[in-house]
């Protein structure tokens, strides 16, 4: 599991419990398994990660000169 060191382990379980916590209160279900969250949080990361990386790099193109 690749974090990209957008956040820490503890940081990325928490976040799993606390979306398993909403969607067990807003459907009255009991999410048991949390690979599915983990999945989404992962593919949420990567997507984070690849927009800063676009960003800093027009920020090292264009931040030379004003």
């Amino acid at each position: 599991m690749n974090l990209r060191g957008l956040i820490t382990m503890t940081e990325f379980y928490e976040l799993s419990e606390e979306i398993a916590n909403l969607i067990d209160a807003k459907l009255s279900a009991s999410i048991e398994d949390l690979s599915n969250i983990n999945d989404l949080i992962i593919k949420e990361i990567d997507v984070s990660f690849r927009v800063q990386q676009r960003e800093n790099a027009g920020a090292e193109i264009n931040g030379g000169s004003k």
